[in-house]
């Protein structure tokens, strides 16, 4: 698997007004220029605003694969879509969320990062987007992006280099993961076998134990 990084994006935590109501989010990411350093909670100068869903040492770093906005520009009908549309960090080619694997550590400029889990979707998502169905198509699409911690800090710029140096042996591309979470029919062995998967942030991991529970 080898790549490079399109687009490094990070945002303030803002408000967004929706419907009638107001919703604080650090969703709203715009490219950067410059080389942004990026330690275990993340990139410089990056926030969120929902520490519990996004964010942390589990989920410092969010990428999501440039050859996804142009299916995505023409199931929304847009003329246009700027990197960082999705809340990623990284903006990337060559990497694909059905070979990626939980486990798996990327080679991403000066950093090397490993994926924990596929990005779940939220309201932020509709909120962004002004569409009530954004999150129901984004599950429907299994075009998650993917989270990742950080296995080593350093630097990371537009022009990149991305290449994975370990194989994780999980038996778990990030596609798959997406497919159980968001699937709540899905087969209660392969629940438990996405449980134990070490890399999984506490709150996903309690998400699929709630579902073994009798």
């Amino acid at each position: 698997m080898r790549g490079s990084v399109v687009s490094v994006n990070r945002g303030a935590v803002q408000v967004l007004h929706w419907r009638g109501r107001d919703y604080e989010t650090g969703f709203i990411k715009t490219p950067v220029d410059e080389p942004v350093p990026v330690g275990p909670l993340g990139l410089e100068g990056d926030e969120q605003a929902n520490l519990t869903a996004h964010g942390g040492l589990h989920k410092a770093v969010y990428l999501y694969p440039r050859e996804h906005y142009d299916a995505w520009m023409r199931e929304l009908a847009l003329s246009e879509l700027p990197a960082g549309s999705f809340g990623e960090n990284l903006t990337v080619t060559g990497v694909d969320e059905g070979e990626l694997q939980l486990g798996d550590v990327l080679q991403v400029g000066g950093l090397q990062l490993l994926a924990t889990e596929p990005r779940l979707p939220c309201m932020k998502l509709s909120v962004r987007f002004a569409r009530e169905d954004m999150r129901e198509r984004f599950s429907a699409s299994r075009r998650s992006g993917a989270y990742f911690s950080v296995e080593a800090e350093g630097i990371v710029t537009a022009g990149d280099a991305i290449e994975r140096i370990h194989v994780s042996a999980s038996g778990w591309s990030v596609q798959a993961a997406f497919e159980v979470l968001t699937n709540m029919s899905a087969d209660l062995d392969r629940v438990g076998s996405l449980s134990e998967v070490p890399w999984l942030s506490d709150r996903v991991r309690g998400k699929l134990l709630a579902r073994l529970s009798p």
